[in-house]
């Protein structure tokens, strides 16, 4: 994108970005940005950023104004004329579009892609905030009405209900307040005593009261914590990670500098990584900041979401709340953005266009001049390994609020179960403090990490499971052929029928939530017992009800996958049993490791909040792995300083950058050949000198998708812009027909699924 003119001549074209997909929607395989002539209506008045309806091909699309220019690179006598402005508003800012070819280049998707992102779903058809359909009087002397219905009492009762009202109403609302059914409000508008009126739309999200006061006093070690950022606050910015243990006080230090900037007149965005926890923290934050906070998230209606939007974009908020996409809140004067729970993959966007919203912080912040606070009890190796590069702030809070003790952490190896013939989902251990917790009235929280979905093989004799040797990640188990795969190198072996180790039984491992709770029931009957995940919660707010029960004490045990291993503060809450901690640890992915060690953390934090001592107790076929008796030491730096060496002896970030390519299609042998043929075409394009190392191609992990084969192909590259500059010619010029498989470049991509 170019600037605008210096207006030394006068503008007569407008370079513009059509809102429509050419070559794809994954990367566009040429130029979005097409000349159009400026009509003499719009000449003066259009500036960048504005959004305008143009001629292309038979249809009529949006576009966004990115340049203003005397001259048209095309010959004017073919360039065509601009229709006309979808609002008199410019809804993109200089620093938006600037972002939006940031993210494009740094993502390897289009512009228009990312410029979608920075507007709610469908307000690109609006020209101004959301309105609705309301009722108001039509008369203007009451009694002189009243005297008219005199025989109709109703209609009169409904009347007279509006008029009190002294502002526009719903159809509905009206008849229930005046008790009469609607078909007598609509005869009011039939005979003209009401009419109807388009008002802005005045849903609003969490539209209640709410109440959180700030402690009498902070810890010593939040005291240090703001020192350091409040001057940065003051100053031209900066980045820092707050590593704080799960109850050390994070968000009262996230509150306290969004006060700090609201102070100075500027603006803050504070994302959370899921919008599961949104209604909690909307609780905290409205409750100590006010009206002024304006919440986005995908669960909202489009009139709320858009509303929402726009009290952000006309400055009525200043403070934006949600998950990743809030990162594109429209506020003028950002002073700072908050990531919490950054180390979460869900700020990865898994469909175009494919940024990391942590990352767009910090180039969003840098471009403001705002600070950056990335917030978790985990942090992810790329921000842990950026404070010891220097490039980022470190802060910690090691200790929970008051003091209060972590809780104890026992680690149950499930092999020795096994040989003593307990072959129950709940170990000896766990079943009598579940027990134990039942009699005393404390809560249970039992948690299982479903996101595998092939199976792996272990030993039950010895917990041996089955790497690649190349790649140094688990081996899946496929039952077509019977055989052990790499998805990263695509290397194979025969499924043993003894351990290599210890010649002992091989079996496979799987066990879902849905089990646990059978389990559960069936060994406490009389206990009250509900499931948490993604089945469960497909409900509107089924998991805020949920954790309403849980809170009010209505529950004694709750099974639940990774909705409840963050963000619940549940002070009963006195023994958290992880029933298979080997799941996450063998899941075919270079991170598995750090996410078990994360999520093990996690969600050992919700036991032991409130006054009594907590309790963890893990199930494991390996107890000796780093992540697990890590996690169960609450040593972080330890399990990083390990994790970090093996990611810098395998080249994994946070030392090199990676890059994926999926491709999909209806035919395995189609598929990979063309995942050869891209990888013969970007040996010659992206590694000149050789130091881009290539992966594969190989089966992806999820190797057939509704009817779509898939195969990938990893690119690790010490110069991510380089590489992406080859890719990018590569992709472009490649000539594939309708029928050839699909590509999508995933750029440092969360998980390899």
């Amino acid at each position: 994108m170019r600037d605008a003119d210096d207006g030394t001549s006068e503008i007569k074209f407008a370079s513009i970005i059509v809102d429509a997909v050419l070559g794809g929607d994954e990367v566009v395989s040429r130029s979005q940005v097409f000349d159009y002539e400026i009509p003499a209506a719009l000449r003066g008045r259009l500036q960048r950023g504005h959004m305008v309806r143009v001629p292309f091909g038979p249809r009529v699309v949006r576009g966004f104004v990115v340049d203003l220019r005397a001259e048209a690179d095309s010959d004017s006598g073919r360039v065509r004329k601009i229709r006309d402005l979808v609002s008199d508003a410019r809804y993109l800012s200089e620093d938006d579009l600037e972002l939006a070819e940031w993210v494009a280049s740094e993502y390897l998707c289009s512009p228009v892609q990312v410029l979608r992102s920075m507007l709610p779903p469908g307000f690109r058809d609006r020209t101004g905030p959301p309105t609705v359909r309301r009722l108001t009087l039509a008369v203007e002397d009451l009694r002189v009405a009243l005297k008219e219905l005199a025989q109709a009492k109703k209609q009169a009762a409904a009347l007279m209900e509006a008029a009190h009202l002294k502002q526009p109403v719903q159809r509905t609302r009206l008849a229930q307040l005046a008790g009469v059914s609607t078909s007598t409000v609509d005869a009011l508008v039939n005979r003209g005593f009401l009419r109807w009126v388009d008002v802005r739309d005045g849903a609003r999200p969490y539209d209640q009261r709410y109440r959180h006061d700030a402690p009498d006093s902070l810890t010593s070690d939040q005291s240090r914590a703001l020192e350091k950022l409040l001057p940065a606050v003051a100053g031209d910015g900066g980045s820092f990670l707050l590593y704080g243990v799960t109850s050390s006080g994070k968000t009262e230090i996230y509150l306290r500098v969004i006060e700090r900037v609201l102070a100075r007149g500027r603006g803050a965005i504070l994302m959370v990584p899921e919008i599961s926890l949104t209604p909690q923290m909307v609780a905290r934050v409205k409750g100590r900041l006010g009206d002024g906070v304006a919440v986005l998230h995908s669960a909202l209606s489009g009139g709320e979401r858009a509303g929402e939007w726009h009290r952000l974009f006309s400055g009525e908020a200043r403070v934006a709340l949600g998950p990743r996409s809030a990162v594109f809140a429209p506020i003028a004067d950002l002073g700072a953005i908050i990531v919490d729970e950054e180390h979460e993959s869900t700020y990865k966007q898994e469909t175009a266009p494919r940024y990391h919203a942590r990352d767009v912080a910090l180039k969003r912040a840098d471009m403001a001049g705002a600070t950056v606070i990335l917030g978790s009890a985990t942090p992810c190796l790329e921000s842990y390994y950026a404070t010891e590069a220097g490039s980022c702030g470190m802060l910690q809070l090691p200790e929970r609020i008051d003091a209060r003790p972590m809780p104890a952490v026992d680690v149950v190896d499930m092999r020795q179960e096994w040989k003593q013939g307990h072959h129950s989902i709940f170990s000896r251990p766990l079943h009598e403090a579940l027990e134990m917790r039942l009699d005393r009235g404390e809560q249970s929280i039992l948690f299982l990490n479903q996101r595998g979905y092939s199976s792996f093989l272990v030993c039950t004799d010895c917990g041996h499971t089955f790497k690649c040797s190349d790649c140094n990640v688990t081996m899946t188990y496929h039952r077509d052929g019977g055989t052990l795969r790499c998805h990263y190198c695509n290397d194979r072996m025969e499924v043993p029928r003894v351990c290599p180790e210890c010649r002992g039984r091989v079996v496979r491992r799987g066990v879902g939530t849905q089990k646990v709770e059978a389990a559960a029931r069936s060994a406490f009957p009389g206990a009250r017992i509900a499931r948490l995940d993604t089945d469960t919660a497909r409900r509107k707010d089924a998991r805020s009800q949920i954790y309403e029960q849980f809170s009010r004490g209505d529950l004694d045990i709750l099974v639940g996958t990774q909705m409840i291993a963050k963000g619940w503060d549940i002070r009963a809450v006195t023994l958290v049993g992880v029933v298979d901690a080997d799941t996450a640890l063998h899941f075919p992915d270079f991170r598995s490791s750090e996410r078990t060690f994360q999520i093990l953390t996690q969600v050992a934090g919700r036991a032991g909040r409130g006054r009594r001592p907590g309790q963890v107790i893990i199930q494991t076929t390996s107890p000796d792995h780093p992540a697990i008796t890590c996690a169960a030491e609450g040593d972080l730096e330890g399990f990083y300083a390990r994790e970090l060496a093996d990611r810098q002896r395998a080249q994994y970030p946070p030392f090199v950058d990676l890059v994926r390519l999926v491709l999909s299609g209806e035919t395995e042998p189609m598929v990979e050949m063309w995942a050869q043929e891209v990888r013969r075409r970007l040996q010659g394009s992206v590694q000149p000198e050789g130091q881009v190392r290539f992966m594969g191609p190989a089966p992806a992990p999820l190797d057939r998708l509704r009817g779509q084969y898939r195969w990938h192909l990893l690119l690790k590259t010490p110069d991510l812009s380089r590489s992406l500059d080859g890719l990018r010619e590569v992709m472009h010029n490649m000539r594939m027909g309708r029928e050839d498989p699909r590509i999508i470049v995933d750029v440092n991509p969360a998980q390899m699924l």
